[in-house]
């Protein structure tokens, strides 16, 4: 199973960052895609699991080196874990 840190304290949603090194987590929700050589490669992909514990976005692959994906992830913040005021994610 995957290692899973403390969630981060901050005035926004609670944030969870797991690392799943032996892929059981991974192969289950399908962030691998097939190499030409019948392998698999691990997508990065991200989900956002919302308050009842479902899975309510998920980028697939998560483009870390792309702005417009942070976009996307902080728009997707705001419409499933709505928060007013100061605390909407930026």
């Amino acid at each position: 199973m995957p290692r899973v840190p403390p969630a981060q304290e901050s005035q926004g949603p609670k944030v969870l960052e797991a690392s799943d090194p032996a892929s059981d987590v991974g192969k289950r929700y399908g962030a691998f895609r097939e190499t030409g050589d019948g392998g698999l490669i691990d997508n990065r992909t991200l989900f956002i699991i919302d308050g009842e514990g479902r899975v309510a976005w998920r980028a697939v692959p998560f483009r870390e080196v792309d702005p417009k994906a942070y976009v996307e992830l902080r728009e997707a913040l705001n419409r499933i874990a709505p928060v007013t005021g100061e605390a909407e994610v930026q």
